[in-house]
């Protein structure tokens, strides 16, 4: 659940740290089921070039289909938006060398829109590396 102040910091800066939200098995399923859809789109064949990107991930894969309806990202984002936020697709980014993912506006055709982003890091990050 979020905290006024947590909700007052995300309103502020434009951002929410929330970590560790889900057990290391949790995350293991996810990321074994991540490994499987991206393998799956290059049809089993080895990594290539600098990265992978797959549209709608989390539509694909049952286990986290099942993980937005938990409220400790639900809830989550319903706690910072209000009810009634519209679902707006997800992606999955895989990158196989250690260049720099630049920030960018997903929907600049859409200026009427306010549009938040919600991310689920599965390799450890630190400040120097993400």
């Amino acid at each position: 659940m979020i905290t006024a102040e947590q909700k007052a910091y995300f309103h502020t800066f434009g951002f929410i740290h929330l970590p560790k939200q889900f057990s290391a098995d949790e995350m293991d399923t996810v990321t074994r089921e991540a490994d499987r859809l991206w393998e799956e789109q290059r049809g089993g064949g080895p990594p290539a070039g600098r990265g992978q990107n797959i549209q709608e991930m989390v539509e694909k894969g049952p286990v986290m289909t099942q993980m937005v309806a938990d409220d400790r990202i639900f809830g989550t984002v319903e706690g910072l938006l209000g009810p009634g936020f519209i679902w707006n697709g997800s992606e999955g980014n895989l990158d196989f060398d250690d260049s720099d993912h630049r920030w960018h506006t997903d929907r600049q055709r859409e200026s009427h829109a306010t549009t938040y982003s919600f991310h689920l890091y599965l390799d450890p990050l630190r400040a120097d590396t993400g």
